[in-house]
């Protein structure tokens, strides 16, 4: 080659430029590599400029200032908003359209209607949208208390309260249902022990009468026959003394025997005994 590097290429296909690798130096003096052949190859090294708003800013050495207008990196230039600072890059921080598009992203406290505080972005607004979730003792209608959060006030006024009622009744009990009215009068349903007219003891609800309850106690009645039987001792009342079910052998006027009833009387009796009996032919 003309330059006095040595190129392999096709015999065919003359090599018109160098391609061999090299380090300039260039005019401003920073060295570069570069190719042969470029003899005026753009400097690439970077190095600090003052720009028009009189920052210092990194460029490349072959670049003007001319383009760039303000400083887009780390500036020594801050904006203070209400209750926070924040460093922008000068082409921002001089440029009021791109200023009022910026959006704070601090979260301080800010005191809602309802006089809690809670963190919000700086830059949103407080408006019905944003619930309060601070956690108050709040009175009910029926006059009992419950922790809430704050923006449930309404709700909780319309709903029912499901706290036990809690009021003294009859049997030195307290009302175990939920919250009422207290001038609507509740049977207490504790359950308790009562005796029974029978002389016998039931667990049954305190509001029940016992005069009215059915004894289920078993019990044995011996009949004027001699039998026993075993009944609850609610229907012992109701059993007629004369009727006896226990089964037993009794001997039929036929002189047969069956087995019936001890109540059933014998002559009412159908013998069904198979017997032998001579025709007259």
């Amino acid at each position: 080659m003309p330059c006095g590097h040595k190129q392999k290429g096709i015999c065919s296909k003359p090599i018109e430029r160098c391609l061999q690798e090299i380090v300039r130096s260039l005019p401003c003096g920073h060295s570069i590599k570069t190719v042969c052949w470029n003899t005026t190859p753009p400097c690439t090294t970077v190095v600090e400029k003052m720009l028009l708003c009189g920052h210092m800013h990194p460029v490349r050495c072959s670049e003007g200032i001319g383009s760039i207008l303000f400083a887009t990196k780390k500036p020594k230039y801050s904006i203070h908003f209400v209750r926070t600072c924040k460093w922008f890059p000068c082409s921002i921080a001089k440029n009021k359209f791109q200023l009022c598009q910026w959006k704070c992203k601090a979260e301080p406290l800010k005191m809602l209607h309802c006089g809690h505080e809670i963190r919000l972005p700086c830059a949103q607004q407080i408006d019905k949208s944003i619930t309060c979730t601070a956690l108050i003792n709040y009175t009910l209608p029926c006059h009992h208390m419950v922790t809430i959060r704050c923006s449930e006030q309404e709700i909780k006024a319309q709903g029912k309260c499901k706290i036990k009622c809690g009021s003294p009744v009859d049997g030195g009990h307290y009302c175990s249902l939920p919250c009422h009215d207290r001038r609507t009068v509740h049977a207490c349903k504790e359950t308790v022990s009562k005796q029974l007219r029978c002389g016998h003891t039931k667990d049954m609800p305190c509001f029940r009468e016992p005069s009215k309850e059915i004894c289920f106690a078993p019990i044995s009645l011996k009949r004027a026959c001699g039998h026993v039987l075993n009944v609850v001792c609610g229907e012992a009342s109701s059993l007629e003394e004369n009727i006896c079910g226990e089964l037993i052998e009794k001997r039929l006027p036929c002189n047969h025997l069956a087995r019936v009833a001890c109540s059933i009387s014998a002559e009412t009796v159908f013998c069904n005994a198979r017997i032998e009996q001579l025709l007259g032919c």
